[in-house]
């Protein structure tokens, strides 16, 4: 809470980082312009970089944090189409490792800097990871970390307070460790991973829709063998090799997707 008026109040400084986001190849001072063009004729101060910079800086994150927890969430409503199947919210974690922040001492000292085969990167970078509903992307929660976190369920673990039942998660092959999978199911959500090609697990009960029935670690999942095949719009075919034999989903069997259907949930 702001508590006294100043020539520069702390809600424009909201407002201002807001508008820093939207016109993020534009100095301070021309995004300062664009957040006030439509004041013309009205005694709008017009402040220097060094004050504006001062104004993000007493502002800090606490209160774009705060504001991003409270609009943050699923945006569909309950027949918005593509948001849901089987009667399950479809969700998604997705990330970056490329978000640039400036190059001073204190940000390579936590968040580091990329390292490519001729050498460092220019500026330091943020890893970010979010939960996203996949038919409107809207973000239902994200974290941010630094380049050398390179575990992405690590970040992912963060978000999984914000998952319960009524969710169908989809996954990458980068998050389908065993470890991770049961703690989505921990929450009530139900889990699809494509999982990767050496994977052998055990197989416990073939169905008659081609898939069967195997445990991971506890955790009773229904495996699906997929084949990934990409047709252009000339009509040419490219299949990924590396997934050809077992583009793989495990949601567990008791909610009976029929598996055709779940080959093309991602």
């Amino acid at each position: 809470m702001q508590r006294r008026l100043r020539v520069l109040p702390s809600r424009a400084g909201v407002y201002f980082v807001l508008a820093l986001g939207m016109f993020p190849h534009l100095g301070y001072l021309r995004v300062w312009g664009k957040l006030t063009a439509g004041l013309a004729g009205l005694d709008v101060r017009r402040p220097s970089e060094k004050a504006l910079r001062d104004l993000r800086r007493r502002l800090g994150p606490a209160p774009l944090k705060a504001l991003f927890e409270v609009v943050a969430g699923p945006l569909a409503q309950p027949h918005t189409p593509g948001v849901r199947f089987a009667g399950l919210r479809t969700v998604a974690f997705d990330g970056l490792n490329s978000l640039k922040i400036p190059d001073t001492s204190r940000n390579r000292a936590w968040a580091g800097k990329i390292r490519h085969r001729l050498g460092l990167a220019g500026y330091p970078a943020l890893r970010v990871m979010t939960l996203a509903e996949t038919g409107t992307r809207g973000l239902l929660g994200a974290t941010l970390g630094s380049v050398t976190e390179r575990d992405e369920t690590g970040l992912a673990r963060r978000l999984l307070h914000l998952l319960g039942p009524g969710m169908l998660v989809l996954l990458d092959r980068a998050f389908d460790g065993n470890a991770f999978l049961a703690a989505i199911a921990a929450t009530g959500a139900v889990p699809l991973a494509r999982a990767k090609s050496t994977r052998t697990p055990l197989v416990l009960r073939h169905l008659a829709d081609g898939s069967y029935l195997s445990r991971l670690d506890g955790l009773d999942v229904r495996i699906i063998e997929a084949s990934v095949v990409m047709t252009g719009a000339d009509g040419s075919r490219i299949a990924d090799s590396s997934d050809r034999r077992s583009g793989r989903c495990a949601p567990p069997y008791r909610h009976g997707f029929p598996a055709p259907q779940l080959r093309f949930r991602r």
